[in-house]
């Protein structure tokens, strides 16, 4: 039923309808949207559970917000790289990104596990974005202490490919997670950054929740006279 356009009521108007069945109302109706609706349409209303995505749901939404998350990790790294600022309307970009995409994926359900999964990617989206940037600082590091053991004998480097690899895994894995902290562990002097995130969390949240439809009533019709 869709409820998208208020009618007022005039008390000579007869025969009144309801929105959702075209059953006439003849004394006590209920407002819903701004339109009026009969007794058993809201008492089916009242009964109706909201929509929930499911397991399929939860699970396209989670791969439709994931590849938002990462696309927003890449924009939001940058033009932080470039311009060397946190940009709030990025963070607000980045959340309503993945927050349509869950949505989407959720065929728009919306309620606490869309938001919760939303908020979540929104957030790893985010804060992913300073890995590249101390990968970078780390490589750079790193090939300051090469250089400075190029003169070694061969037989005291030994190295593995194999091994290289893991260790790269583990080492970007351990990133990951440190910058999950790192907003937090520079305390109030960090508080910018804190806010233009939260700004980011907050839109994800919003485009995820449940919709509702508010119902009022009963209301009696006034005879005409």
């Amino acid at each position: 039923m869709q409820f998208d356009r208020a009618e007022p009521i005039a008390p000579d108007a007869t025969p009144r309808t309801c929105a959702g069945c075209n059953a006439t109302i003849r004394d006590t109706y209920f407002t819903a949207g701004g339109r009026l609706i009969c007794i058993n349409c809201a008492d089916r209303i009242h009964a109706t559970k909201p929509p929930e995505p499911g397991t399929k749901g939860l699970l396209r939404a989670a791969l439709y917000g994931a590849g938002a998350a990462l696309l927003g990790t890449i924009v939001y790294f940058a033009i932080l790289a470039i311009s060397g600022y946190e940009i709030g309307f990025i963070a607000v970009g980045v959340g309503w990104l993945v927050g349509k995409a869950v949505r989407k994926g959720g065929y728009g359900c919306g309620g606490w596990k869309l938001q919760a999964l939303a908020v979540g990617l929104t957030y790893c989206s985010i804060v992913g974005s300073y890995v590249p940037l101390a990968l970078k600082t780390i490589v750079a590091k790193q090939s300051q202490s090469v250089a400075a053991t190029t003169e070694r004998p061969a037989l005291q480097q030994p190295s593995s490919s194999g091994t290289s690899g893991v260790g790269l895994i583990l080492g970007l894995l351990i990133l990951f997670v440190i910058s999950l902290a790192a907003p937090f562990l520079a305390g109030y002097h960090n508080i910018l950054g804190l806010f233009i995130i939260g700004l980011g969390l907050y839109e994800a949240w919003r485009l995820n929740r449940r919709p509702q439809l508010v119902l009022s009533g009963p209301h009696f019709l006034k005879a005409a006279g």
